[in-house]
């Protein structure tokens, strides 16, 4: 059976002795229902702290990922805005030599996007290696972008240095009045 007297069953049941009698009946003294339960509500507060700080850091997290997303849309907006809004590309070829007094900067093409610019510069010294077959074409980087000799008999006589730009910007330099 349960293992109470039929008084202390009497005397839970009428209420008599209120919780006193409650524990007695259940057969736990008071103390101890007392101690689980502070010790319940101890380990709900450091349950509750360590909620609290993972809390904050998912917010760090959430607003760090949400200002990365910001700062990719914005540069690829902006890369999409330069290229659409009038945002083409010049191919330039500054000549020196052959004949001419100083340098020769000229605009050789332009196109939409840098890219396409990229590779007219390619054809560019594909075809100067194609003109001037009979003399010594070498192509250099050293001056961060292609520069084409052209030598006849191991001496340079022309140079020409190919370089994609905005269309915003002018290699000549600015214009005066």
């Amino acid at each position: 059976m349960s293992g109470f007297t039929d008084e202390e069953l009497r005397n839970f049941i009428e209420g008599a002795g209120g919780p006193a009698s409650l524990a007695r009946a259940i057969g736990y003294p008071i103390l101890a229902l007392k101690d689980s339960m502070v010790a319940e509500a101890e380990a709900a507060n450091r349950l509750a702290k360590k909620m609290e700080r993972l809390n904050l850091w998912l917010l760090v997290v959430t607003v760090a990922i949400f200002v990365l997303t910001g700062v990719l849309v914005w540069a690829t907006f902006r890369e999409a805005r330069g290229q659409a809004a009038g945002g083409s590309w010049v191919l330039w070829r500054d000549t020196t030599g052959g004949g001419s007094l100083g340098p020769d900067v000229a605009p050789v093409s332009a196109w939409e996007i840098r890219q396409q610019c990229q590779q007219a510069l390619e054809r560019e010294i594909e075809n100067a290696r194609r003109i001037f077959k009979d003399s010594e074409v070498t192509v250099d980087m050293l001056s961060g972008s292609p520069r084409v000799w052209v030598s006849s008999k191991g001496t340079a006589s022309l140079a020409m240095r190919y370089q994609c730009f905005p269309d915003t910007v002018d290699p000549r330099g600015p214009k005066g009045k």
